[in-house]
């Protein structure tokens, strides 16, 4: 299913509803919601309005196994608009490319929603370059704000869960009752390499065997990590069960910009391949 958006509309954002929707061993993409001018979706240029998606009881399962890049669902955003998605009681499993890629290449935000999903065994196609469960791209000034509930992003090629922030603006993440288990890289993995913080909020989260570290919390450029960890599980990851580093410019070596700060309870630690303490760059735990 592919949905076009024309580079010159106005007035409202664009609003799709899908409920007991089925895209199953389609080729190319699941649904494709493109608001991209360039032909080759490799452009800056769409138009003034946003996207606003709404998932229930859906599945999108099977899809992008005819060629490279195609994923179960893709939203393609340029321009002045925002994404806003709520997926609820939907199953995004064993797609090709990533379960599902959110990418705002504009100056607009990504607000993601999902409750009672699952993104397992994505990422599998193109084997020079796998593919994550869950991905949001933000390229230019713009926030990430993500709120999962009772989700699963386990047994994926590339990262489970992959949100990177580019330009200005920040990352806001609260996970709860969330796992992420036997990812080949990360489990969950969140930069911001800009100006702009990362604020987390994790709880009844379980992230297990994963190929590189459980939890990798990433802010370069200006900027604070901060939230709480609570009733998390990170054991058997291939590295650090969680890592969190604040940094104006990689690798500095001292810190030149005031402490980030995560509150810890309840936190297990257990079996990581480079120990199972908390490894942190200029970020306090409480």
């Amino acid at each position: 299913m592919v949905i076009n958006i024309p580079e010159h509309a106005e007035g409202d954002d664009t609003q799709i509803n899908l409920r007991n929707v089925n895209i199953i061993d389609s080729a190319l993409f699941g649904l494709h919601i493109d608001d991209n001018a360039d032909d080759f979706d490799d452009g800056t240029t769409g138009s003034d309005i946003g996207i606003d998606l709404k998932i229930t009881h859906s599945n999108f399962i099977g899809n992008g196994t005819g060629a490279i890049d195609f994923d179960g669902i893709r939203v393609d955003e340029r321009g002045e608009g925002d994404i806003n998605a709520l997926i609820t009681h939907t199953h995004i499993d064993g797609n090709g490319g990533d379960g599902i890629e959110l990418d705002e290449a504009g100056q607009g935000d990504v607000e993601a929603t999902m409750i009672n999903v699952s993104i397992n065994n994505n990422g599998f196609y193109n084997e020079e370059d796998l593919d994550d469960g869950f991905d949001i791209d933000e390229a230019d000034d713009g926030d990430i704000d993500v709120k999962l509930i009772r989700v699963s992003a386990n047994h994926n090629m590339d990262e489970g869960l992959d949100f990177d922030e580019a330009g200005n603006g920040d990352i806001e993440l609260k996970l709860r009752h969330v796992e992420a288990n036997n990812n080949s890289d990360e489990g969950i993995k969140a930069d911001e390499e800009d100006a702009g913080d990362i604020d987390v909020k994790f709880s009844h989260t379980n992230i297990t065997a994963n190929g590189d570290d459980g939890i990798q919390l990433t802010e370069l450029g200006q900027g604070e990590i901060e939230g709480s960890l609570k009733n998390v599980t990170a054991k058997n990851n291939s590295k650090y069960g969680i890592k969190a580093e604040q940094w104006i410019v990689e690798d500095e070596a001292a810190p030149m910009e005031p402490a980030g700060e995560l509150k810890i309870k309840k936190v297990s630690l257990s079996g990581n391949g480079k120990g199972d303490d908390i490894k942190i760059n200029n970020v306090t735990l409480k």
